[in-house]
């Protein structure tokens, strides 16, 4: 049996545009499935699908966009992840533990480490959450395109 699923969850990634095109319901899709149909695809082969009617393209999106926030999954697409997302009360940008030391903050909050490298410290808005962010992009586009 796990061989046809697996044979089923690829030829959704190669016929991905040519299934959502067809008058079916692509709600009996469970998560656990879409999660697995999504892993095969890359962000742009994901923006590619042709799906008029947004039948099955923004749950892709979706898993993708939960796969950032897990921070144990690994993808040559992303090579970072959005677990450590959060906003800087000072600046108000976005970043990340990964980019935090690279993006400048206001001024005063500039650092020269040991190396001779330009560092910049930020500091985290408690009352931030990531949610802030993607449901409103979500409710006004009614896509998980960010």
């Amino acid at each position: 049996m796990d061989t046809l699923v697996e044979e089923c969850i690829q030829y959704c990634h190669k016929h991905m545009s040519a299934i959502v095109a067809t008058p079916c319901n692509m709600n009996c899709i469970n998560s656990n499935l879409a999660a697995h149909i999504s892993d095969l695809f890359s962000h742009n082969e994901a923006d590619d699908v042709m799906d008029r009617k947004d039948k099955f393209k923004s749950k892709l999106f979706q898993k993708k966009i939960e796969c950032l926030f897990n921070p144990d999954y690994k993808n040559q697409d992303s090579p970072g992840n959005a677990s450590t997302l959060y906003r800087c009360g000072l600046c108000l940008k976005l970043l990340t533990k990964d980019t935090e030391r690279k993006i400048s903050c206001i001024p005063g909050k500039i650092n020269v480490n040991p190396r001779g490298d330009i560092t910049y410290t930020h500091s985290r808005q408690k009352s931030w959450e990531v949610h802030d962010l993607s449901l409103p992009l979500v409710c006004r586009q009614k896509s998980w395109e960010v």
